[in-house]
């Protein structure tokens, strides 16, 4: 059935952001950095004022539990080690952009850290049943066009979760989260396509989809994937191609793929099963991005 998917010792640094006093106090700007910086990593240190409140030490402690660290909530070098790390992706994510003055962070990292903070609080809001709060802030971001905000829109009407449930609005907000690659959006839209609910049934369009999630690695996708192969719904019967897509899945704890795989292979000669096994371990070794579930 085609189904929806409905985180030694460093030395001190030397200079730059490590660059702090071995005293209880950090230079204000130094505090306002690392908290920009926690709130580009999704945590939510409150606001970036230079003040190490309880907020941002709460923050903090996640941060050092996250990389086994002492967890104390204080700015010790080996957490601005392990900054300088972060304050350089973060650089290279913001390639290209201006620098805040006095702190040596890029402008963007401003607006990438609160877009990370406001969807980790839609979050919050949402797992607490707090569903208006929830959709408002993900339509805001997905006015801004930010793909994961259009899919969690997208899953709001596709449910009835906080509004009334819209097939077609939810197909809308999949749809341009799945332009922008985003694997779970394609595969909701694909399912949709699959049964043709929000929008006309259309296998072609569902297997593109589904072809494209599972190739980033999205285990749900690739048991829809491996079951378009099995029916010959959206391209041609294929039971080497469906094992294949099955066993990746399975490989990722995907209970129904492994059922699957199984019963599949019943009617399938063992050359054939080899064959399956020997394309997944080949497409394992050559992908350069994780999988996801």
């Amino acid at each position: 059935m085609i189904s929806e998917d409905t985180n030694s010792d460093p030395a001190p640094p030397a200079s730059g952001l490590g660059a702090v006093s071995h005293a209880t106090g950090k230079p204000p700007a130094c505090t306002i950095l690392v908290q920009q910086l926690l709130a580009f990593l999704g945590q939510d240190p409150g606001p970036a004022d230079g003040v190490l409140g309880p907020a941002t030490r709460a923050a903090l402690k996640d941060f050092q539990r996250q990389r086994r660290l002492p967890v104390n909530g204080e700015l010790s070098d080996e957490v601005m080690a392990c900054f300088e790390g972060v304050r350089m992706m973060a650089t290279v994510m913001a390639a290209g952009q201006p620098v805040l003055p006095n702190t040596g962070a890029p402008a963007g990292l401003q607006k990438a850290g609160t877009t990370q903070a406001r969807l980790a609080a839609a979050m919050d809001a949402f797992q607490q049943n707090d569903l208006e709060t929830a959709r408002s802030l993900w339509t805001d971001l997905a006015g801004q066009d930010n793909a994961e905000a259009q899919h969690r829109l997208g899953i709001l009407y596709d449910s009835g979760q906080g509004v009334t449930r819209n097939p077609e609005r939810a197909a809308a907000w999949y749809r341009r989260a799945a332009m922008q690659d985003h694997a779970k959006a394609q595969t909701n839209l694909g399912a949709m396509y699959a049964r043709g609910e929000g929008v006309a049934k259309d296998y072609k369009s569902a297997f593109d989809l589904m072809q494209r999630a599972a190739s980033q690695g999205l285990a749900r996708a690739q048991h829809n994937l491996g079951m378009m192969y099995a029916g010959g719904n959206g391209a041609k019967m294929d039971y080497l191609q469906a094992y294949m897509w099955f066993s990746l899945a399975a490989t990722q704890g995907n209970e129904e793929a492994r059922k699957a795989r199984n019963a599949l292979g019943a009617l399938m000669p063992l050359s054939q099963i080899v064959e399956a096994k020997r394309l997944s371990w080949e497409w394992l070794a050559f992908r350069t991005s994780p999988p996801g579930p």
